[in-house]
Formats: C-alpha cells, sequence, structure tokens
C-alpha cells in the first residue's frame, strides 16, 4: 500500500527531524531549523559563530541541537553591524540567549570589523551570516574573517533575498562550492575548506543530478513549513476577512473567465479569416484552371489538322493541369484539414470531457515530450487507445460499438456528437441515461451528463451507475461477496470510486512497538520493502513504548540509524498503545497518518491505495484495508485468526484482492486499527485519541 522516499544523495538523519524546545518570534530563520540541525549533527562543529544578531534563532538553533547531541561545541553570537559599541546589550540578546534549559552561550558586542579578533585563524568550524547589510563585509573585513576558518569549514549566508546577502551570495559562491536553499527568505550553504565532511559533499558535488538537487530543497523546505506552522500563532480570521477573500476569489475566477474569453474570441476570428482568405485563394485556382481549360479547347480545334503537333500540344498541357490540380487540392486539402482539427479542439476544450491533468498524470510520456495534452489526444492519443478522462474508456468503447472503427472517427468526439444523445456509455462505470433519470436536475439543465459528472456530479457524491439493486446491502454481505478466484467475481453494488487522481499528499506511518522481536522484525521489513511501489509514503515513526525486550530495542535503533526517513520516538516509561500512536501523530506533522500494529504484514502499493481510497471524497475520515485477521474486514470471508488461503501467498492474496476491488469501497461502522489511515483534518477536528478514557488498551477506534 505504500510510496517511494525522494531520492536526496545525502542521509537524512533523525536531528533534522529535532523539536526545539525554544525559538523566538518573529518565526525568522525557522524553516531552516531542520538543516541546522543536521548540519550540527554530520559537522560536528568545534566553534560556532552567528555572526549578525538581528534575531536568535540561528543561535539557538545550532546550540540547541549541540546540547543534544552533547557535543563539547562553542557557540557565539557577535552582534556585529548592529553592535552596540557603547558596550549595552542588543536586544535581541535578552533572555532567549541565557535560559537554563537552553544551554549557556557566549556573545561578543562588537562591529563585524573588530569582533574578527576575538577568534584565532583556522578556529571557525561554522560561519553563520544573518541580514547583512550592503557592503558591511567586503575587502579587508571578509579577508580577515575567512582566515578564521578551518579546513572543514562551512559558511551560511542568510537572507538571499535581501541586497547584502545577495551581493555577499554572489561574492562567495564565485569562490567557493555552494548549494542555495530559495524558501525562508534564502539561505546559501558555502564549502569554504578543502576538507569538508563526507556527508556534505553531495551537496556541493558539480555532477549532482539537477533532480537529486530538487529534491534536497524540496525535503528541506518541507520540514522547515511544517516547524514554521506548528510554532507560528494563527491569526484568527474574522467572518469579514473570510468574506473579503471569497469576494476576492470570485472576482480572480471572473476575471480569469473573461480573459478566457477573449481569447477564445480572438482565436475564432482568426481562424474565420483564415477560411475567407483560404477560400479565395481556392477561388483564383479554380478561375485559373478554367481558363487553362479553355484555352486548351482552342488549341485542341485549331490543331486537329495536325494530329502530331496536337498531341504534342495535349501532353504538355495535361502535364501542366496535372500540377496546377495538384496545387488546389494539396492547398484547399491542407486547409481544410487545419480548419477541421481547429474546430474539432474547440469542441472538445468547450465540451469538458477532455481532462489534460488526468491524460499527463496517466500517460507521462506527453508531459516528457513537452506536447500540449490534448493536441496528442487528437493526433495519436485516440489512435492508442488511450483515455481523455477517468471515465471515457476509448478501447472498451469501440469494442461495444464497432460501428465508431467503421466510420473512423475519434470516439471521444463520436460520443461528444452523437454517442451521448444516443445514450451509449462511455465505459462501464457510466450510464448517461441512468443519471439522467436519477438526476432530474441534470436533464433540466439540458447539459451532457458526462461533462457534468466529470465537472460536477462526481465531487458532489453522485453516482455514475446504480448503486444498489434488488436488496438491502449492509457491510457484512457486501463483504462475503470477495473471493479470491478472480473468474467467479461478479459485479457489485459496492460503492465504486475513480483513484485517477492528483497527486496524493504524503503520508506518515507511525509504528508503535512493545514486545515481539519476530512479529516487529518482519513487519518493519515488509514495510521497507514497499516503499519503492508507493508515490505517498513519507516517514516511517517507530515509537518505542520502553518494553521488556532489549534485543528488540536494540533492533529498533539500528533501523533509525540505518535507514533513511526513519525516526525513532522513544518513551520513558510504558505509556501503552494510545499515548504512543498520539505521540507519534504529533510527530508527523501536517501530514496524514497511519496507524500500523506491530505484528502487521504489508506489501504492493497499500499506502498508495489507502491515500487514493481518503482523496477520491473529503468526507472520508479514515480507510481500513482489508486482512486475513481482522474481524468485519477478514478477507476473503469474516472471522477471527483466519489462515491464508492454501497454496497462496500474501503478496497473491493482495494482487487478488486489488484487482477485484478496484476502485471500490464500503462505508463500516467502525475503522478496524491493525492498519488504519486517518486524514489530518479529520485530527484537526476530533483531536487526538482519549488516553484517560481508553488508557493503555486498546478499542481506540471507536473513538
Amino acid at each position: 500500500m505504500m510510496g517511494s522516499s525522494l531520492s536526496l544523495g545525502i542521509t537524512l538523519t533523525t536531528p533534522a527531524f529535532f523539536e526545539p524546545a525554544q525559538v523566538a518570534l518573529p518565526a525568522v530563520f525557522i524553516e531552516h531549523f531542520p538543516f541546522g540541525f543536521w548540519l550540527v549533527d554530520v559537522l560536528r562543529p568545534r566553534l560556532v559563530v552567528s555572526l549578525g544578531v538581528r534575531t536568535p534563532n540561528p543561535h539557538l538553533c545550532f546550540l540547541q541541537m549541540a546540547a543534544h547531541l552533547g557535543l563539547p561545541t562553542r557557540c557565539v553570537a557577535v552582534s556585529g553591524w548592529d553592535g552596540d559599541r557603547a558596550g549595552r546589550q542588543p536586544a535581541a540578546f535578552g533572555p532567549a540567549f541565557n535560559r537554563d534549559d537552553v544551554r549557556a552561550c557566549e556573545a561578543v558586542l562588537a562591529p563585524a570589523a573588530t569582533a574578527c579578533r576575538e577568534f584565532t585563524p583556522g578556529s571557525i568550524d561554522l560561519l553563520c551570516l544573518d541580514a547583512v547589510p550592503p557592503g558591511a563585509l567586503a575587502g579587508e573585513v571578509l579577508d580577515a574573517w575567512l582566515e578564521r576558518l578551518s579546513p572543514g569549514a562551512v559558511i551560511l549566508v542568510h537572507g538571499l533575498d535581501a541586497p547584502g546577502g545577495a551581493d555577499l551570495w554572489r561574492v562567495l559562491s564565485a569562490r567557493y562550492g555552494s548549494f542555495p536553499f530559495p524558501h525562508g527568505e534564502g539561505l546559501g550553504v558555502l564549502a569554504a575548506g578543502a576538507q569538508i565532511a563526507a556527508p556534505l559533499r553531495a551537496l556541493f558535488d558539480p555532477s549532482c543530478d539537477e533532480n537529486m538537487r530538487q529534491n534536497i530543497q524540496m525535503a528541506f523546505a518541507r520540514l522547515g513549513r511544517d516547524l514554521k506552522l506548528a510554532r507560528t500563532p494563527k491569526a484568527p480570521q474574522t467572518a469579514h476577512a473570510l468574506e473579503t477573500a471569497a469576494a476576492a476569489q470570485a472576482e480572480a475566477l471572473r476575471d480569469a473567465a473573461r480573459a478566457r474569453v477573449e481569447i477564445l474570441a480572438t482565436e475564432s476570428a482568426r481562424l474565420r479569416t483564415l477560411v475567407r482568405e483560404q477560400a479565395a485563394q481556392a477561388a483564383v485556382l479554380e478561375l485559373e484552371l478554367l481558363q487553362s481549360e479553355g484555352q486548351l479547347l482552342q488549341q485542341v480545334q485549331r490543331m486537329r489538322s495536325f494530329p502530331w503537333l496536337l498531341r504534342q500540344m495535349a501532353k504538355t498541357l495535361y502535364t501542366g493541369l496535372r500540377q496546377l490540380l495538384s496545387r488546389v487540392a494539396k492547398l484547399f486539402g491542407v486547409r481544410t484539414a487545419t480548419y477541421v482539427l481547429a474546430k474539432n479542439r474547440k469542441r472538445l476544450e468547450q465540451s469538458g470531457l477532455f481532462d489534460p491533468v488526468y491524460y499527463l498524470r496517466r500517460y507521462p510520456d506527453v508531459g516528457a515530450a513537452g506536447i500540449d495534452p490534448l493536441t496528442h489526444y487528437l493526433d495519436h492519443g485516440a489512435k492508442a487507445g488511450r483515455d481523455p478522462n477517468p471515465v471515457f474508456q476509448t478501447q472498451w468503447y469501440v469494442a461495444r460499438y464497432p460501428d465508431v472503427t467503421k466510420l473512423g472517427e475519434n470516439p471521444l468526439l463520436h460520443y461528444l456528437l452523437h454517442g451521448s444523445k444516443e445514450g451509449r456509455m462511455p465505459g462501464p462505470d457510466f450510464d448517461p441515461l441512468w443519471y439522467l433519470s436519477a438526476n432530474p436536475d441534470v436533464a433540466a439543465m439540458g447539459m451532457d451528463p458526462l461533462a457534468h459528472f466529470l465537472t460536477l456530479g462526481r465531487a458532489e457524491g453522485r453516482a455514475g451507475t446504480p448503486l444498489v439493486h434488488a436488496e438491502d446491502l449492509t457491510f457484512l454481505k457486501a463483504a462475503r461477496r470477495h473471493t479470491l478466484e478472480l473468474a467467479r467475481f461478479a459485479p457489485s453494488p459496492i460503492r465504486r470510486i475513480g483513484l485517477d487522481l492528483l497527486p496524493m499528499d504524503e503520508v506518515a506511518v507511525v509504528l508503535p512497538v512493545h514486545s515481539g522481536l519476530e512479529e516487529t522484525r518482519v513487519c518493519i521489513e515488509s514495510v521497507l520493502a514497499s516503499r519503492a511501489r508507493n508515490t505517498s509514503f513519507g516517514p516511517l515513526i517507530l515509537v518505542d513504548d520502553c518494553g521488556p525486550e532489549p534485543e528488540l530495542r536494540a533492533y529498533l535503533k539500528q533501523v533509525a540509524q540505518s535507514v533513511p526517513d526513519v525516526l525513532l520516538l522513544v518513551n520513558a516509561e510504558n505509556e501503552g498503545f494510545v499515548a504512543s500512536v498520539n505521540r507519534g501523530m504529533v510527530a508527523a506533522g501536517r501530514r496524514d497518518v497511519i496507524l500500523l500494529n506491530s505484528d502487521t504484514e504489508v506489501c504492493g502499493d497499500w499506502v498508495d491505495r489507502m491515500a487514493a481510497q481518503a482523496a477520491a471524497d473529503p468526507g472520508i475520515a479514515t480507510v481500513t484495508p482489508f486482512s486475513n485477521n481482522a474481524t468485519i474486514c477478514s478477507y476473503p470471508d469474516i472471522g477471527e485468526g483466519l489462515d491464508l488461503p492454501a497454496g497462496h501467498t500474501l503478496a497473491e492474496l493482495d494482487q487478488a484482492c486489488a484487482t477485484a476491488n478496484a476502485g471500490r469501497c464500503v462505508d463500516i461502522p467502525t475503522a478496524v486499527g491493525f492498519c488504519m489511515f486517518i486524514r489530518r483534518a479529520c485530527l484537526d477536528d476530533v483531536g487526538l485519541f482519549d488516553v484517560d478514557a481508553f488508557g493503555k488498551g486498546y478499542g481506540e477506534e471507536s473513538d
């Protein structure tokens, strides 16, 4: 059920996910805390200097991580260009730098030109420059600071969006290897020393793949964004503010619609002018043809008594006529084809039946080639049997209605011009006649039923085919219809949804562990093995609930240290399942989460399937998959502790279920906690699990 992690080229260690004890507001530099934590972990600096104290946050970042890792790092904040020469303490050097729960630190109150004398040459391992005013670091002042850097030193320049930071970045990036982060006012990283630590070299490798660089930037931007959202107070939105925002959004939509209408009107006028010009050219050529034919007849009449000369003249004129006719046919035919193509394109654009986002996601080769999706569909896609939207199935349509192939028409255009009016189905999951009878308001609008379903009906929760036939469907009846043998699988009234949606958000998997080394090892290995099959797989969050098995706890620590994107949370004492998963869901930030029992095995694209089901309807709060041992969600039959069907593996059972139930779902009275997908919007509405009510026991899914 799950997705592949980004290819970063670096190991994203646990400190990148560290939750700081203290940050200062306003939230300047907070978006770069994850990178700063990670940098301290891989660099292990002896001396860190933060030059410029517009905000104490850079200094707090390095200070807290050094304390967390137990490093003997000396952290010094220098007032730099903001320093008070009279010796008074700047505002930014207030209580934030003197908290017992952070760590003792040093402050130098002096301008940059003189403060560098406080440090010996070759001693600074990490130098952070914040909000550099234009010209503050140049010439001899800059050279003096660079002499203080160690052979493995790294420089951070914060504030690349400001003129001073941008000027300094241009100077230093021309001298040293560099890596920029565009988010959070911009942060530049420079390899100032010749002996850069091995984990950092991928950042400055000139042969580094551009996609890998973008993935690194995106990964730290996401972590920083989540931290900033969690630490920045949210201003309450008044009813007036919401109304103003809605009005502005509506006006923007109206402006976009008006602009689109003007573009279409201009294009229509251009095409009409082009058609008139080509018609005039064709008329001129036809007149030339008639004149040539008249001249030919005159020549024939005059030379009827000279057979040999007549034959020669006829041959010459015939060749000329053929060339002229070829010109007429070529010009008129090409222009006609251009006009027809433009007309068909306009029809599909106005119909709403072609979904360019779906087409590009379903067929990535079109986007990779840089071809307009509708142009590709009209020229090649329809002939190759490609589908223009999630409902219209091209190959199914031409197989069901062979007259379309005989006519040689584009299947979607045939449906638009003829098939819809004739009640033909665009695919097995949509019946236009039933849709109009079930939705009289659509029939009253006179709108094409498939276009209404794609643009409005699906989002409103309307069905494209009858959901229930002649029986009262309960969950248990629906579940018992599933069978392993696909040949015997019959269509059921279980609700079907389309899974071809926009890309899903990243999902965090929370796995609480108390005991059972072998079961836990099998579970974690199956989760990690499935990463490559799942595009929405985010971090794996392991929660060590202080169990009785030292070998198990050591194994969890080993996994967290050796596998990227694995975060280990350790409870100081046994707190139970409910409190442990609550802690994991908080660590997941703003992501959706999957709660997974440690004795569960997974395979295939399990995360992607659950995420797609959740994304299909904003009203879905939780998703539970089938299992061979999940009470009401057991498969292929309901029961407790069922073994796998004889002769079948877990992967075969998963594939059979995925094939037979693709896009299908059933409402259930309660989720089942062995593997439960929970949307972040649901957690925002109802909160975390009730620790007081459920304690260390189970049953929390009924909360």
